[in-house]
């Protein structure tokens, strides 16, 4: 009795917010005005009126969009752990040796994709599961670490930074390429007993990186092209 609808609706004594941030009071319906002051702030005079459906606007459109975040990272990670699939059971089809090691050019197109599409963070751990993986499995060498996780994080980091297909691709050459290939020498000599120099792991890895940054490429160009045009196409028809 003597309420009003927004004091009804706001000062329920059961309802708690879920968004409480690190060392800021939760939001309670008795006193939503303490809503982002830090404990032992003053805090303004109690205004049960516009003040307290703004904080309460607020805390909505925050909750919101914490969850569309959380939404977007996880079909990222179920696109990384897609395609990191993908690239297992793909590697015993195409993958062929190469000299201590085995080339596979469509991981190199797999990392490129991720960066392109996920982040640096997401095509670095996707590189990571399928090496673990294929080594587990047969179907891979240790050097199948430095080969393909420094190129997926340096393409994710160099598309963040330039926003081009071309940073990516450049990026994921020069990982795993030169990068890669001079981590891969002491590996190689440590583990695997080989005896042969860098410059034979940076050839071998310039190979096979070199087919599937060019697939990798060609594939995501012509899916841009085909987007612009169907929008292009779209927004004419939109005009008639």
């Amino acid at each position: 009795p003597g309420l009003g609808f927004h004091q009804t609706i706001l000062y329920t004594p059961n309802w708690r917010t879920t968004y409480e941030p690190s060392g800021r009071r939760p939001v309670h319906l008795k006193n939503p005005h303490t809503a982002g002051v830090p404990k032992g702030a003053s805090r303004p005079p109690f205004s049960p009126t516009f003040p307290s459906a703004m904080l309460y606007i607020n805390h909505s459109i925050q909750e919101a969009a914490m969850n569309y975040t959380e939404d977007k990272s996880y079909r990222k990670w179920i696109l990384a752990a897609l395609l990191t699939a993908a690239g297992v059971l793909l590697s015993p089809l195409f993958s062929f040796p190469l000299g201590v090691t085995r080339a596979f050019p469509l991981q190199h197109m797999i990392n490129i994709f991720l960066a392109v599409l996920c982040g640096s963070r997401y095509s670095t751990s996707a590189a990571f599961c399928t090496s673990v993986i294929r080594n587990l499995l047969g179907t891979g060498s240790l050097l199948a670490f430095p080969g393909s996780m420094v190129g997926a994080f340096l393409s994710g980091f160099l598309y963040s930074r330039l926003h081009t297909l071309w940073a990516a691709v450049l990026g994921e050459f020069v990982g795993t390429s030169l990068i890669g290939g001079l981590l891969s020498y002491p590996i190689a000599a440590l583990f695997m007993g080989s005896s042969k120099g860098a410059l034979f792991y940076v050839s071998l890895f310039s190979i096979s990186c070199g087919a599937g940054c060019v697939i990798a490429y060609v594939v995501l160009k012509s899916a841009r092209l085909i987007q612009t045009e169907f929008i292009k196409t779209k927004q004419n028809t939109a005009s008639l």
